[in-house]
């Protein structure tokens, strides 16, 4: 990202280099921290299987009519840039 270089002196200006953001507090914890990386591959399973399980209930009828019946008329935000773009506003 862009960060201010020489601060408080006439050379001041923008340039590329690494911002560090606080930790945010939306990592799991379990009787303390837990080691995320060790869990990749459950996430991506569960990610992938349920993705298949959507997939084939979305081929049919009776669904698509449940998501209908359930989802119109409902307020939906769009978001078009990742969250840190946001930060940066």
């Amino acid at each position: 990202g862009q960060v201010l270089i020489n601060l408080n002196t006439d050379k001041v200006k923008f340039d590329i280099g690494k911002i560090d953001f606080e930790g945010g507090k939306n990592l799991p914890v379990r009787d303390g921290d837990i080691e995320f990386d060790k869990y990749i591959k459950d996430f991506k399973k569960g990610f992938r299987d349920f993705y298949l399980i959507f997939e084939e209930l979305n081929k049919t009828e009776e669904f698509k009519m449940l998501l209908k019946a359930n989802l119109y008329g409902l307020k939906t935000r769009v978001l078009f840039r990742d969250t840190n773009s946001y930060a940066s506003v």
